[in-house]
């Protein structure tokens, strides 16, 4: 799952103003902590988008 906080790169109220139920997303691997959660962020991987695209221009 992926916190509310890094579900966009703009302050996001309602997970379902951003998502839909079931909708597949590409994310981030933020960390892994020792009792095995996983933090994600749907907000690094369109960062790192971003700069990728501005790399190319």
């Amino acid at each position: 799952m992926v916190h509310i906080s890094e579900l966009a790169l703009e302050r996001t109220n309602k997970v379902t103003d951003v998502l839909k139920e079931g909708q597949e997303v590409d994310v981030i691997v933020k960390s892994i902590a020792p009792d095995g959660k996983i933090a994600l962020s749907i907000k690094m991987y369109l960062l790192k988008q971003q700069k990728e695209q501005n790399k190319e221009n």
